[in-house]
């Protein structure tokens, strides 16, 4: 039983550890180097030989399972037709041996049918199936095996017709490792060249990406630079130059109409007027709202009521400021300075986009130098795996 697992143990190795004994085969005869670019055709035609050659492989080792399916239908037959009758031993012991060569016999005849419907698609797969399906009867077997062969080593017949098939495999697959071997790399390869194009596309998305970001910026400076000609354009213009003759005497006379105002509150001297009539309220409310704010209190003093209490002399005065007030507060319109803000805002938000546009292009070329990091990485990873398979790179 321990040599039966030993050799299924070394199926497996034989079957896994290809990789690493290739290294210790004698260097084979190098052959003319092959453009990266040429590799997934070159591992094409590759691949269809080793299948080819594979399917020589399970071509042998079916024939040799067609033999050991034969040789186990015929030890399950020996076993049915046992006979205990004549032993010295206990009833009660033959029928337990018995019992248990019959239960022995159906895992037998489980294992023949498992091995005549195996399903597969490749070397590698035939041969995990057939390992899996005696492994799983070794398991299944073992203890109406040990209690069977108590007075009869006749199943002991069975296993040694396995040992013998796992044998020969294990034989067939050492001779065939390189087979196995190159089936395995030649994928691995492969799935790296697929990694290394998908890498090649999503490095030209992000070119294109950047390309467009680029463009968008182009365009915004180039919009940009036709506001600001158009700007001074207007900053030259007579309606601005104008507008801003008309800005400066509108501030000069809001200066000038702030001086009058300050000369005749003082000429009032509301202070002494408050002293005067501080015993009657309405008066003394009124004169403290022009104290707090002369100009709002003029304009809601609709009836004039401090001319009522106010020297005669300056009642014109104070009709005239506020005439001037209601003038002042007129909203003029410079279209052409509205015109100048409005296309400065104009490239205040442009200026805003421009940035995060940069960002944004900062962002894609960090991620565009990211993946031809990994372009490259993944070359050298694609020309150390082909050196296995003796495929010198350019």
């Amino acid at each position: 039983h321990k040599i039966y697992l030993s050799l299924i143990s070394s199926l497996s190795m034989a079957f896994f550890d290809f990789l690493k004994k290739i290294f210790e085969e004698e260097k084979k005869e190098e052959q003319g180097s092959v453009k990266i670019e040429e590799l997934e055709s070159y591992l094409e035609k590759e691949l269809k030989n080793i299948i080819e050659m594979e399917d020589k492989v399970k071509i042998e080792i079916n024939a040799e399972l067609k033999n050991l399916i034969g040789e186990l239908r015929k030890g399950a037959d020996e076993l049915n037709n046992i006979k205990l009758d004549n032993r010295k031993e206990s009833e009660k012991m033959k029928f337990i041996i018995r019992e248990n060569l019959n239960l022995y016999v159906s895992h037998l005849e489980d294992l023949i049918k498992s091995l005549e419907n195996i399903k597969y698609s490749s070397l590698k797969e035939y041969i995990q199936e057939i390992n899996k399906r005696i492994n799983n009867f070794d398991k299944s077997s073992k203890n109406s095996f040990e209690k069977a062969t108590i007075l009869t080593g006749e199943p002991g017949k069975t296993r040694g017709v396995i040992r013998n098939y796992l044998g020969k495999m294990n034989n067939n697959l050492i001779d065939k490792k390189d087979i196995l071997m190159k089936r395995e790399q030649i994928s691995k390869v492969r799935d790296k060249l697929n990694e290394k194009e998908r890498l090649k596309i999503n490095e030209s998305e992000i070119s294109r990406e950047i390309a467009v970001l680029n463009e968008k910026i182009n365009n915004s400076e180039k919009e940009k630079e036709k506001i600001i000609n158009n700007i001074e354009k207007l900053k030259k213009s007579e309606e601005y130059r104008k507008e801003i003759e008309d800005e400066k005497k509108i501030k000069e006379d809001k200066e000038k109409f702030a001086r009058e105002i300050a000369d005749l509150k003082n000429m009032i001297n509301l202070k002494s007027l408050a002293k005067q009539f501080h015993s009657d309220e309405k008066k003394n409310e009124l004169i403290k709202r022009y104290q707090e704010n002369f100009l709002e209190a003029l304009e809601k003093d609709i009836g004039f009521e401090i001319f009522k209490i106010i020297n005669p002399e300056f009642s014109e005065q104070l009709k005239q400021i506020k005439e001037k007030k209601e003038e002042l507060n007129k909203e003029l319109v410079f279209e052409t300075g509205r015109k100048i803000e409005e296309n400065k805002k104009e490239i205040e938000i442009m200026n805003s986009v421009i940035i995060g546009v940069k960002k944004q292009i900062e962002q894609e070329t960090k991620r565009k130098e990211k993946i031809i990091g990994g372009h490259e990485e993944i070359i050298k990873e694609i020309k150390e795996d082909s050196k296995i398979l003796s495929i010198p790179i350019e």
